[in-house]
């Protein structure tokens, strides 16, 4: 009888301490995949706004990511993370008009940075801002190409 309480004791006390382990890689993966159907749900809302029908919207959408928002959204939010100019609402609106004229975007592409930059401040990016975009570049480069051998 003292053996068995012990291995209950044993059981419920290893069971306390892993669960907190177990549970955390679940919760960033829902936040994620939380947050990559924000992406889409919000361009699909921009577009609706801009008066397609919100089915068209989605398939438009749905087309522009090919499968890939997963990775857009890490992308993204490295882009969010480390640029001090632009925001997300402000690129996911610019994003939005490209899934519209049915333009890609790579965001590990430094000139594409660039050129979304310019366009989303309606300025020269300084040498301070190059330096951010340079470097989000690369990291994104870094993503995609881990990605794509997962």
């Amino acid at each position: 009888m003292k053996k068995s309480n012990l291995l209950y004791s044993t059981l419920v006390a290893t069971a306390l301490t892993l669960s907190p382990l177990l549970t955390t890689p679940l919760n960033a993966t829902v936040t994620h995949a939380t947050q990559t159907s924000t992406i889409s749900f919000n361009m699909v809302k921009i577009l609706h706004n801009r008066g397609l029908d919100e089915d068209a919207a989605q398939k438009i959408v749905s087309d522009f990511f090919a499968n890939e928002e997963e990775l857009f959204s890490i992308l993204l939010e490295n882009l969010e993370n480390r640029c001090s100019v632009i925001s997300r609402d402000e690129v996911i609106n610019y994003v939005s008009t490209l899934a519209l004229q049915r333009k890609s975007i790579k965001l590990d592409s430094y000139s594409a940075l660039i050129k979304m930059v310019h366009q989303i401040t309606h300025k020269t990016p300084n040498q301070e801002i190059l330096e951010e975009l340079q470097n989000i570049a690369n990291i994104n480069f870094a993503y995609s190409q881990l990605k794509t051998r997962v």
